[in-house]
């Protein structure tokens, strides 16, 4: 099914349209913090902005690869954090034929295999931490610091066009912490829902550091922003408030205008699902992987 051609969205909504860097989800999500969704805007009649910081959008790796787990004791950054299972991108002016999830390159995210990030935050303190801007970018390999904070994102997005025979149903976000210590690290959020085709996607960070810590989650930090659900710079609307079911399974539900697990295609009803996390660091004197 052919894309429509963008025309001029409402004031405060963001209307689909044919495949171009669009912001209509960022309008609402981008108010998280200017400086933390900076992305760009690009429509059909109208120039492009340069984005002072995003996600890489770029293709995960050549290869899908399974989740990793556990901690190393040597850092090797060529060792995959893991995404996939590998899906075909379709072409710029089409849809995905049934419901999937972050199966398309052009829309805010870029590629969308590639959907979990994160970045330090300016914040230095737990409380608020979620509301306070990225310092440094978003990068899939972090390199952790004592006394610092990072704010990771995962990107949902039903890459279907938006009849509701192709919604979404029972979407799911989860994400995994390693229960270690080690020098290096992975977490991989995992994206499930009932009817997509497949079922469940991943993505994976990595994160490194020069002294054995391991990770925590900043409690009360998850949160959910999208077009209902927004999020602004002033902090007057901060999203919709997540459970700590974002760590185990079956995994947090999320939606759209209700945490329902209901996601209807194209970009109006995208999802940005945002945590904070934390390092630990062991004392020099007694530490153990």
């Amino acid at each position: 099914m052919t894309r429509p051609k963008i025309f001029s969205p409402a004031p405060d909504e963001w209307k689909p349209g044919k495949k171009h860097w669009l912001i209509g989800t960022a309008i609402a999500a981008c108010g998280l913090l200017v400086a933390v969704l900076s992305f760009a805007v690009h429509l059909d009649d109208g120039g492009a902005t340069t984005p002072i910081s995003q996600p890489s959008g770029a293709a995960p790796s050549s290869q899908a690869s399974s989740p990793a787990n556990a901690c190393r004791q040597k850092i090797n950054l060529d060792e995959p954090s893991g995404w996939g299972p590998a899906r075909t991108i379709p072409d710029d002016d089409e849809f995905v034929e049934w419901p999937a999830i972050n199966q398309d390159d052009v829309g805010p995210q870029g590629d969308e295999r590639d959907f979990y990030h994160g970045a330090e935050s300016s914040a230095t303190q737990d409380k608020g931490m979620v509301d306070a801007p990225v310092s440094g970018e978003w990068r899939n390999e972090i390199k952790v610091e004592r006394d610092k904070r990072y704010l990771m994102v995962i990107y949902v997005h039903n890459s279907a066009n938006e009849l509701p025979e192709n919604a979404l149903k029972n979407t799911r976000v989860k994400v995994s912490l390693p229960q270690c210590n080690g020098v290096q690290s992975f977490s991989n959020a995992f994206v499930t829902a009932d009817n997509a085709e497949p079922k469940e996607v991943w993505d994976g960070v990595t994160f490194y550091a020069d002294e054995i810590f391991n990770l925590v989650y900043i409690p009360g930090s998850a949160r959910m922003c999208n077009n209902y659900f927004t999020c602004r710079e002033d902090a007057q609307k901060k999203g919709t408030p997540l459970t700590d079911s974002l760590f185990s399974q079956p995994g947090q539900q999320i939606g759209y205008d209700s945490l329902d697990g209901t996601l209807l295609g194209n970009y109006k009803q995208d999802v940005y699902v945002y945590f904070g996390l934390r390092p630990q660091f062991c004392a020099k004197v007694a530490c153990r992987p």
